[in-house]
């Protein structure tokens, strides 16, 4: 638009600018994180966020559920001409499917899908896992965290400019700190429940928080 409107991210209006007053200057806000345009047939503009992998096979977004994948990987392998996808969503089932996302073959116990179809670890070429782009992946999974399970998370203070204390009813968990890039900055155990950020440069980060197969995440921002 012509000129800029900043909200918090729970859509509260925060500033609107006007003749010679920049919102993002007045509260010194540097390079965003995620970006999108809206493209000139009214559509939903370039797909940003969207894993590389899921850009060339789009049937792949039909079968992993992208904004709550938890431990969702998904095991590409060629085998002659062929590539063949191995989505494991985290509930024990291995199911294998051809480029195209034709359903081939679903594991059961004591029956190897990768076996029958005669593949092996040398043909295998990727994997992607939902985790490891938590960074770009976040915000979908952050709008199912504050019910899911209806577990309590709560990460203060938030901003920080150090230290950072996480609280949970969880008993037993991990906590994983993530820049907006996807790397890990930190790991610690229920035992360790706060992390020190002060080292860390300013920006948004993702704390988190494992436990068995229940993944929470919060954004914390870093001044």
């Amino acid at each position: 638009t012509d000129s800029g409107v900043l909200y918090f991210e729970n859509g509260t209006l925060y500033c609107t600018d006007a003749p010679n007053f920049s919102c993002i200057n007045a509260y010194g806000l540097s390079s965003p994180v995620t970006v999108w345009t809206c493209d000139d047939g009214g559509g939903g503009g370039n797909p940003i966020d969207m894993p590389q992998l899921f850009i060339d096979y789009p049937w792949l977004d039909g079968v992993v559920d992208r904004s709550d994948c938890g431990v969702t990987y998904v095991d590409v392998y060629r085998s002659g001409n062929f590539l063949y996808f191995f989505v494991d969503t985290g509930d024990g089932l291995l199911t294998m499917y051809n480029e195209a996302g034709l359903f081939y073959c679903q594991e059961v116990s004591g029956f190897s899908c990768l076996s029958a179809y005669g593949i092996t670890n040398s043909d295998f070429i990727e994997r992607w896992q939902c985790q490891s782009l938590i960074g770009k992946e976040v915000e979908g999974r952050e709008r199912k965290a504050a019910t899911k399970n209806n577990i309590d998370l709560s990460v203060y203070p938030n901003p920080t400019t150090g230290m950072i204390t996480i609280s949970t009813d969880l008993v037993d968990y991990e906590i994983q700190l993530y820049n907006m890039d996807g790397q890990r900055q930190a790991i610690g155990f229920r035992s360790e429940s706060e992390i020190d950020m002060t080292d860390l440069s300013s920006g948004v980060y993702v704390i988190v928080i494992k436990s068995g197969i229940t993944t929470l995440t919060r954004r914390v921002v870093k001044l």
